[in-house]
């Protein structure tokens, strides 16, 4: 007989043939009950016939296998800001739910109810990062390290969520006067606020700015780069469309203006301890401001103003544009999204009243 008891489990024999050529007879735990042990076995006779051999089973444990895939794929392949995302996924929920479990003893409906039960209590965000993850890991470990016969995640899917819309932050003339009341010129924030407030750059973009991306006689800005984490300035942002050149108007000039005299007057002073770099947004010796250094901004917002954060003036510039009349393509372009369906989405409620404008203007034409 082909599957056996022995003790509680049940055991199959397949013969496969060594690196010589020659045929030898293994034996292979299948299961505690006769039926695993069998379909074990049809799936070992299945892939000795359509591959010709044999992987064996693997005793690593989720943890080890995400351990190895960090260190083999993620820390090769992808960038920083991706790794710590990835690291922080893999500690805080998958690793400690899944993490003791036999690699080979994943099913599909394991991963699923893994990913239902982070409903109620997890973003939809986080499911769709836990979901791209676990896809991506479980493929590796079925395509390159030929530890899995099949991906259980393969068809995985984000649990359905029903969630309102957020409404999108904006700051009015009364909270803009009060941001810059607190945040005047010389405090190390007026820069990224101002910069972020005439242009919509997102907050890393602002930080990561140095002198030699802007070009002040025809008045525009290259972004090229961002500022992550504790203040690694990643030389690719968010995407290929956030890689752009946007053009900036008279008061953004004299803000620049001011400040590149403001810097040259502190590198007087602090001489050789004034940092090296050309970083447009700065501490006053010149050092590089984290997107951690902001938090004070957004909790001075929700604490003063009752609303907002950072990203908000990155929402006021565009709210301000598309009310005064700038094309939905301009405004894309210039905040860098990949689609103007994502401008579309975001600022639905600025085009619905738009659109309410033209048919009173026709009313009015015609």
């Amino acid at each position: 007989m082909y599957c056996h008891k022995r003790g509680k489990k049940w055991y199959y024999r397949i013969e496969i043939k060594d690196e010589t050529g020659k045929r030898k007879r293994i034996e292979r735990v299948g299961g505690v009950t006769k039926q695993e042990c069998e379909r074990a076995y049809r799936a070992a006779m299945t892939e000795i016939d359509q591959t010709g051999e044999f992987s064996e089973p693997t005793n690593m444990t989720v943890a080890e296998y995400f351990t190895e895939w960090l260190a083999e794929y993620v820390e090769i392949n992808l960038r920083p800001n991706t790794i710590r995302v990835y690291r922080a996924m893999i500690a805080n929920h998958i690793a400690p739910a899944l993490g003791e479990i036999k690699l080979r003893r994943v099913s599909s409906r394991l991963l699923q109810n893994f990913l239902n039960a982070r409903k109620e209590k997890y973003s939809h965000g986080t499911l769709i990062s836990l979901c791209s993850i676990l896809k991506k890991a479980f493929a590796w470990a079925k395509d390159m390290d030929n530890y899995l016969r099949a991906n259980p995640a393969a068809i995985i899917q984000v649990p359905h969520h029903d969630q309102a819309p957020k409404e999108t932050a904006v700051f009015n003339p009364a909270q803009l006067a009060a941001i810059f009341e607190k945040f005047p010129p010389g405090h190390q924030f007026y820069m990224p606020v101002s910069i972020a407030y005439h242009t919509g750059m997102r907050l890393g973009e602002c930080l990561a700015l140095t002198w030699k991306d802007i070009d002040m006689d025809n008045r525009e800005i290259y972004i090229h780069a961002t500022v992550i984490g504790v203040g690694e300035i990643q030389p690719i942002p968010k995407s290929k469309h956030s890689i752009r050149t946007i053009p900036f108007g008279q008061k953004l000039y004299k803000i620049l203006k001011a400040e590149k005299a403001r810097q040259a007057s502190n590198k007087l002073r602090y001489g050789k301890h004034y940092a090296a770099g050309e970083l447009v947004c700065s501490w006053p010796d010149g050092s590089i401001l984290r997107p951690d250094d902001l938090r004070h901004f957004g909790q001075f917002c929700k604490r003063e103003l009752g609303v907002g954060s950072f990203h908000s003036l990155r929402h006021t510039h565009a709210t301000m544009l598309l009310e005064g009349g700038a094309s939905l393509e301009i405004v894309s372009k210039r905040l860098g999204h990949s689609s103007l369906y994502i401008t579309a989405q975001i600022y639905s409620h600025i085009l619905d009243r738009r659109k309410s404008n033209t048919v009173q203007l026709l009313d009015e034409v015609l």
